[in-house]
């Protein structure tokens, strides 16, 4: 018999949410700790430019163009 403190399975499954964007959120996140591990061990320096992606739409100037 089962001690009642002890969650059975079912239990524990039923707390875990079911949206799908959850299981992709976790396949990008495994697919990009894979490649940064990867990256890693393979190069000796790594460097990550931040890209101002709002900034860069079509028809906005540029913050180049906007200090000149």
């Amino acid at each position: 018999m089962r001690d009642r403190a002890e969650p059975t399975s079912q239990h524990c499954a039923s707390r875990h949410s079911h949206n799908p964007n959850d299981r992709t959120a976790d396949i990008r996140r495994d697919a990009v700790h894979k490649l940064t591990t990867r990256l890693a061990k393979t190069h000796g320096e790594t460097v990550i430019e931040d890209l101002d992606v709002a900034g860069m739409r079509k028809g906005e100037p540029s913050t180049c163009e906007t200090r000149r």
